[in-house]
């Protein structure tokens, strides 16, 4: 056995050398006669243990239907053990395999094996039989957090709202700990399968103790934005100042985006209002949700106010996007015929560095004219094409 542990590919090359010349026969006997019938299974654990080492899972299942054909027992720990060294290799296919040679042998896998066995049938894309264990794990004690927590993700995938939803009953039955991450997986369930009443109600049972945090109502707060609820993000947002939750930009973004969905534009920059009361900087979410709403109509005020709010834009380092919002900026000011605005866009696309490809000033001088907001002579006709031609020498 010395030697099976230090030198697990002889071993195992000696292994099959003797299978192949003298068969399972002269193997027993020659395992019987070195070790004897109590440690004949020792012997066995070794080989499993070098095949796992030199990474050999295939052998682990020929040296099993050899332990079977010579009649050498395979106790419960040998078999969780021999999982256990191929989930540590990502083996996780052939760890189920070992597993279902156990229950075929007659035995049960211990709670901590179940448990394992749930992330392995998961990593193997085996969700029913995640579901099957984790039923088997659940009749005989309480699941642990991280159980739970998988086989949420489980029904997350598969938008099985009412098995999520009895799940965290469950949990709560059981009197298991819930945190606001199970909560938020069960949370956005129910958002992807269109049960935002329920999935509201939910919010709201878990804010009243405590539980539900920003990710929580920011999970809630996409629903209503995708239902078209303006007035049902409205009041959620204010009920998480009563709850004692703090609002962060994602909130109010999604908040506005509710607005634009709904076209109550007015309701969008009012939420803009609220953010920058609350002392969060709106950034390029906001910038790109505001512009969709003016897609209908603008005024200068407000395409004044997203030219301020692409200062802090252009900070982030998205170019691309800087350069479609100050283009939509300048096509919005062509079509509310604000010549000066529009000179002001293109003066703070120069002085923040955003670039156009040329084919998009030619587009924009172009949109200019029509609106006659741009004559061949006019201020912001040679500034746009002066952009124009510092965009040729860079592209």
């Amino acid at each position: 056995m010395a030697t099976l542990r230090g030198q697990a590919p002889e071993a195992l090359a000696i292994y099959e050398e003797m299978r192949k010349n003298g068969g399972l026969t002269a193997i027993k006997d020659y395992i019987l006669r070195s070790a004897g019938d109590q440690r004949s299974p020792d012997v066995f654990n070794l080989l499993v243990q070098c095949a796992g080492r030199i990474g050999r899972p295939e052998l682990i299942e020929v040296l099993l239907d050899d332990m079977k054909q010579v009649g050498i027992d395979r106790s419960l720990g040998f078999y969780e053990g021999t999982m256990k060294l191929l989930a540590a290799k990502k083996c996780y296919k052939e760890a189920l395999a070992v597993c279902s040679r156990l229950e075929a042998d007659g035995l049960e896998p211990s709670p901590v094996t179940l448990s394992c066995l749930i992330n392995f049938a998961v990593e193997t894309g085996e969700s029913d039989r995640a579901i099957g264990f984790f039923t088997r794990l659940a009749a005989i004690g309480m699941p642990s957090i991280r159980a739970y927590m998988t086989i949420l993700r489980v029904y997350s995938r598969r938008q099985d709202w009412p098995k999520s939803l009895a799940l965290i009953r469950d949990m709560q039955h059981r009197q298991a700990p819930i945190d606001s991450l199970v909560l938020n997986v069960v949370l956005a369930t129910g958002v992807a399968a269109g049960q935002l009443d329920a999935t509201k109600a939910l919010l709201k049972e878990f804010s009243q103790i405590g539980i539900a945090d920003v990710v929580s109502h920011n999970t809630v707060m996409k629903g209503l934005a995708q239902q078209k609820e303006v007035d049902g993000a409205i009041k959620l947002l204010d009920g998480m100042y009563q709850t004692g939750v703090k609002p962060n930009a994602i909130t109010f973004n999604t908040a506005m985006d509710a607005a634009v969905r709904s076209s109550r534009v007015a309701d969008a920059w009012r939420v803009l209002a609220r953010m920058r009361d609350a002392g969060l900087a709106p950034d390029k979410f906001t910038c790109t949700t505001l512009m969709k709403g003016l897609q209908h109509g603008a005024t200068s005020e407000q395409l004044t106010m997203i030219l301020d709010l692409l200062r802090n834009v252009t900070a982030e380092g998205d170019a691309t996007l800087c350069s479609v919002l100050f283009r939509n900026v300048i096509e919005a000011a062509a079509q509310v015929n604000d010549p000066a605005l529009a000179q002001r866009a293109v003066a703070q696309m120069r002085e923040q560095r955003v670039m156009l490809p040329s084919s998009e000033y030619q587009r924009l001088l172009q949109a200019l004219m029509r609106s006659g907001e741009a004559t061949p002579c006019s201020p912001v006709h040679r500034q746009t094409q002066l952009e124009a031609m510092r965009s040729v020498s860079v592209y």
